[in-house]
């Protein structure tokens, strides 16, 4: 099963409610045990998030569609 089949889709940047999502998500154990450093310098803020955007990087959040426009985090890469 495909993870569009499973309502999944790839989408480019982030809004602010897919960036406060990141930064909660960026504290979660296995983040921080793998990631340490998108709790600690990349995903702190909201301005740090616009920090990483402005020196162009190309974020692509994969989420899930929960209806009504709501998308909801699955995870994130940049370049």
């Amino acid at each position: 099963m495909s993870l569009r089949s499973q309502g999944y889709r790839v989408v480019t940047g982030l809004n602010l409610d897919l960036a406060q999502q990141q930064i909660k998500a960026s504290h979660e154990d296995h983040i921080v045990a793998n990631c340490p450093k998108d709790a600690e310098e990349r995903f702190t803020s909201t301005e740090s998030i616009d920090t990483r955007l402005r020196k162009g990087r190309l974020v692509l959040p994969l989420v899930k569609d929960t209806g009504y426009g709501n998308l909801k985090l699955a995870g994130v890469t940049d370049y």
